[in-house]
């Protein structure tokens, strides 16, 4: 599972970091506590932002690549009905995939997320005959330039992705 995907942790991090970077260079130690409150301040408003963001995802069920979410629906309150890998190196069986798409079905799946850095044939195999949708969700930012505002982006990303798949 990916702990970054949860805001709280990011912020647990950050006080760790801080403090690493300050035993290792006192003299900019001020520096490294002021931006990480900085970046505690914006983490709050992100979450205030993402929250915000989901609400039409409430309640609605969704299924996605590989089991690494669980930060992120918990902090959120949004939930997968299933993950079509457990580890997105071992791919599911026939037996697995028939499963999903009975989940699908059954459960009434709107969407169905694959990752950009994954091979889309399994959407497009457990979404066969459905009518769930089929958009991406990418947990590492695969896409995104590196930069200050990476963490930020890659969060609400996949908060709007989720949220207009879900609509």
């Amino acid at each position: 599972a990916h702990l970054w995907l949860d805001p709280e942790n990011a912020k647990v991090m950050l006080g760790f970091i801080s403090k690493n970077l300050s035993e290792i260079d006192p003299s900019n130690a001020k520096t490294y506590f002021a931006n990480a409150e900085k970046a505690v301040i914006s983490l709050d408003a992100l979450s205030t932002d993402i929250t915000k963001t989901l609400e039409p995802a409430r309640g609605k069920k969704f299924i996605v690549f590989h089991d690494a979410y669980q930060y992120f629906e918990q902090r959120f309150d949004v939930n997968s009905a299933a993950a079509i890998s457990i580890h997105p190196e071992n791919p599911p069986g026939a037996k697995q995939i028939a499963a999903i798409q009975k989940i699908i079905v059954d459960e009434k799946v709107q969407c169905v997320f694959a990752e950009p850095q994954f091979d889309n044939k399994l959407i497009t195999v457990v979404t066969d005959g459905t009518a769930a949708k089929s958009a991406t969700l990418d947990p590492i930012g695969s896409e995104l330039p590196a930069g200050p505002t990476q963490y930020t982006e890659l969060m609400l990303n996949l908060a709007k992705n989720i949220a207009a798949c879900m609509q």
